[in-house]
């Protein structure tokens, strides 16, 4: 009875570590390095407001002046973003460059800015989207897992022989 009940003992850590080794942790991703900017506000005084009270009148004279122009037409166009380039990093960690133009108006004229970005590479690029500034948000999938190797592989076959085994003993010996 001693020997059978070491024997399921066994078995059960037998099974805690295949299982362990079987569905390991997912590793983290590593998260890319972040700026943070902080404002500060100081509340100043507008001296231009403060006055004395005083008890002697002052009298100002106020000219307003009001000029009447002639309607102008206005032509406005909206502002206008675009994607040129985009360079994908090959592994996680790697920078993702993308690179394109935005075409504003001046009301005079358009003026032209060519941009650039870096990002962080997370794993495969899923999405990209321009917002109307030159901004660039892209989506990635999940990281791909490395593949299993042949130690790997062995130890899985390993294992699986070892649940196996145990549980034919355990089965001969309730029967």
């Amino acid at each position: 009875m001693k020997g059978q009940l070491l024997l399921v003992i066994g078995l059960a850590l037998a099974g805690a570590i295949a299982l362990r080794d079987l569905f390991p942790k997912r590793e983290a991703v590593p998260t890319p390095p972040r700026i943070v900017t902080v404002h500060d506000t100081v509340r100043a005084l507008d001296t231009a407001w403060i006055t004395r009270v005083r008890h002697d009148t002052v009298q100002i004279n106020v000219v307003e002046r009001v000029t009447v122009t002639v309607p102008e037409t206005v032509r406005v166009a909206p502002a206008l973003t675009g994607l040129t380039a985009l360079v994908v990093g090959a592994r996680v960690g790697d920078s993702t460059i993308a690179g394109g133009f935005s075409v504003a108006s001046t009301g005079t004229g358009y003026v032209l800015d060519r941009w650039q970005t870096q990002l962080y590479t997370l794993g495969p690029i899923k999405s990209v989207a321009v917002d109307a500034g030159g901004g660039v948000a892209a989506q990635f999938y999940d990281a791909p897992k490395p593949p299993c190797g042949p130690l790997c592989v062995a130890k899985h076959y390993l294992v699986g022989a070892a649940i196996g085994y145990g549980s034919c003993q355990v089965s001969h010996a309730i029967h």
